[in-house]
């Protein structure tokens, strides 16, 4: 399945061996590129973003199913030039962390660790000499740029404890752009209750709130809807997102014991 996904997008862009060379940006794709460096939006080369918006081009002449996801929106100029450039009826999920972004792990490379260290300890610079993003205690500024360019973002949401912080106007809460929910479960709620084909939500909470739950709750019925687990690794590789927190113990109990007696039949040739 995997294969024959990558097989078609590699088509749709030109990078099948069949000698097509690959889609170049058009003018206006072009003008819109200059317009997100000149504002300085991105960290991304203009290779990376020209990549970016004609494989996107190339995915909706092409029909592909799917939807856009973007995790981790940094200053918001990879989700503005997708948001420009796909069909509006695309589901578009841009998520990111509201605070420091989490540790790397040991199956993270030395390059990926010495970068932590470097933002951890305050040494990591902005573009053109603008505050790092990462430093921004107040990440609403990020939705108000994304805002006003095109106003891509349809609604803000803030999850968590921090919710509050981010000093949002009263004309956003008024107009219901702008919303605070507690808890993964009341925004899994609030999107299946509200959101539109084509609409663009960028969620906001810290990452130890687990929000990939919310996605997964679309193709799963997920119950494990916890605030906060204590667990570090992503709900895919924890994988008991559809059983209840309370019940996890006792699920792992079972699975292990299912899983010797297998085993001991195995031996037995049973």
């Amino acid at each position: 399945m995997l294969r024959s996904i990558v097989a078609r997008l590699g088509r749709a862009v030109g990078l099948a061996k069949n000698g097509v060379p690959p889609l170049q940006p058009t003018a206006a794709e072009l003008r819109l590129i200059a317009r997100i460096r000149e504002r300085k939006l991105t960290y991304l080369s203009d290779r990376k973003l020209a990549s970016l918006v004609t494989t996107c081009r190339a995915i909706e002449e092409s029909d592909l199913p799917g939807i856009f996801l973007e995790a981790g929106c940094a200053l918001g100029g990879s989700a503005i030039l997708l948001a420009s450039t796909k069909r509006r009826e695309r589901p578009f999920n841009v998520y990111d962390v509201f605070g420091m972004i989490p540790p790397p792990t040991q199956d993270d490379t030395q390059d990926v660790h010495e970068r932590y260290q470097a933002i951890v300890q305050g040494q990591s610079k902005g573009i053109d000499g603008d505050p790092y993003y990462g430093y921004i205690e107040d990440l609403y500024e990020v939705e108000l740029k994304l805002g006003r360019h095109r106003e891509i973002a349809d609604e803000v949401i803030y999850t968590g404890d921090n919710a509050h912080r981010s000093r949002a106007s009263q004309a956003d809460h008024d107009s219901g752009r702008f919303i605070e929910l507690r808890s993964a479960k009341e925004v899994s709620d609030q999107i299946k209750q509200t959101a539109v084909p084509g609409e663009l939500i960028l969620l906001k909470s810290s990452s130890n709130l687990h929000l990939e739950r919310i996605a997964l709750a679309w193709t799963h019925d997920v119950k494990c809807w916890i605030p906060v687990c204590g667990k570090s690794e992503s709900c895919q590789m924890c994988g008991l997102y559809e059983v209840p927190f309370e019940e996890h113990s006792d699920f792992l109990a079972k699975r292990k014991l299912a899983r010797r007696r297998h085993r001991f039949r195995w031996l037995l040739g049973g």
